[in-house]
């Protein structure tokens, strides 16, 4: 004996078409709420961004973007990848760079922002601007002090010919 596919009934199409419809609704609502808030999270990012580069750099009153590419150094676009920022005080004395970096840690990708003075040749800051490590294990890396006074004046002095570290920067345990 054949087996019959199912007809689809009244009851079917109206169930069906209540699915689609929610589902279509909700489509809308969440695009439309990314769109209506994506100018405020550009915004708060900036913020945030602004307020590490004065944190890892320390006695700063003003901040220039430079795009690094191809080994040359140009204003930054918009829509710049590999941006450097530059640090420079009230007499316009440069006081060091801050430079973002990514990595992936446990839970996800890490982003961070390094303070470097050229001067010195010398890491002088570190911020995590993004993290999503689990609370009391992971996050030791934004709140652990001991941990981020490893960054605040960490050798990082070049070669004679300013191609490699003098000194490898190595990761230690602590204990």
């Amino acid at each position: 004996m054949k087996e019959q596919a199912a007809i689809p009934t009244f009851d079917n199409i109206k169930m069906l078409r209540a699915m689609v419809g929610i589902g279509v609704i909700c489509a809308v609502l969440i695009v439309f709420t990314y769109e209506a808030t994506l100018p405020r999270i550009e915004k708060l990012k900036a913020e945030a961004l602004q307020e590490a580069i004065f944190e890892v750099i320390p006695g700063i009153s003003e901040i220039e973007a430079f795009s690094y590419q191809d080994n040359t150094f140009s204003p930054a676009a918009e829509n710049s990848q590999n941006i450097i920022y530059a640090g420079y005080d009230d007499q316009g004395s440069l006081k060091g760079v801050a430079i973002s970096a990514n990595g992936i840690g446990y839970a996800g990708n890490i982003s961070i922002l390094y303070g470097y003075d050229p001067n010195n040749q010398q890491m002088i800051g570190f911020y995590v601007l993004e993290s999503k490590e689990t609370p009391g294990l992971g996050d030791k890396i934004e709140k652990d002090i001991k941990f981020l006074d490893n960054f605040s004046a960490l050798d990082l002095t070049l070669n004679e010919t300013n191609q490699e570290l003098k000194n490898k920067v190595t990761t230690v345990k602590s204990g």
